[in-house]
């Protein structure tokens, strides 16, 4: 993601959702105006994402107060832009989608947890966590 904020970059945040999987990947906030800043984010291969940038405020950071604008790339490639001249940004929030048309079929492996207790269960717990992103 790459992002150039307008005069009022605190009002600036946005999020990627990886859709297959239902969880927020990446996340970015507390710009500073008229800043740019480039964050990279781990993402699934063969999976499908919806990028939102937010404006706290509703103005969007183009082109009243200033001349911000976003490029999100996948592997180098251009998939999200957004400049004054080129789907400009200036509302509340602009969602786009994009990567794999569909989700993939899970080809993973399956787990499952036979536990038993004993007369405390209610002292016991558990978590799965996958070592490869730290996710639970």
């Amino acid at each position: 993601v790459d992002l150039t904020t307008d005069n009022f970059g605190g009002e600036t945040s946005w999020e990627i959702v990886d859709e297959c999987l239902g969880t927020v990947i990446g996340t970015g906030d507390n710009f500073t105006s008229n800043g740019n800043f480039i964050q990279t984010v781990c993402a699934t291969a063969g999976s499908q994402w919806t990028f939102t940038i937010f404006d706290s405020f509703g103005d969007g950071i183009c082109c009243g107060f200033g001349t911000g604008s976003y490029t999100v790339t996948l592997d180098g490639v251009p998939v999200v832009t957004s400049d004054q001249f080129n789907n400009p940004f200036t509302g509340s929030n602009q969602s786009t989608t994009f990567g794999a048309p569909v989700c993939p079929p899970c080809f993973g492996s399956t787990i499952s947890i036979d536990l038993t207790t004993d007369s405390f269960g209610g002292e016991t717990t558990w978590e799965l966590i996958d070592v490869t992103n730290g996710n639970n």
